[in-house]
């Protein structure tokens, strides 16, 4: 019996890091509200306040952070607030 290399017991086909993801069962589509801010270039606590205000991530509990998959995401984008949220 031979000795195996680490990497050849475990084959991973496309990219390892979204392999890892499944079986972390993180989703990569979803993000928070601080990185939801940063990746649009608003600060975080005025996105948050709007995000409450007008419900735009349904199913969302007091004290959990946002979940916003790619749906919520162009909700909040398209929201005629977001355009008025202070930048960083």
């Amino acid at each position: 019996m031979t000795k195996q290399d680490p990497d050849e017991r475990f084959q991973v086909e496309g990219d390892p890091e979204d392999a890892l993801r499944d079986l972390m069962a993180v989703d990569p589509r979803e993000i928070n509200a601080e990185e939801l801010a940063e990746k649009h270039g608003v600060q975080g606590l005025a996105l948050r306040n709007m995000i409450r205000a007008f419900a735009l991530v349904p199913g969302h509990g007091w004290h959990d952070p946002y979940r916003i998959d790619a749906a919520a995401e162009a909700r909040i984008v398209s929201h005629p607030a977001f355009r008025a949220l202070p930048r960083r």
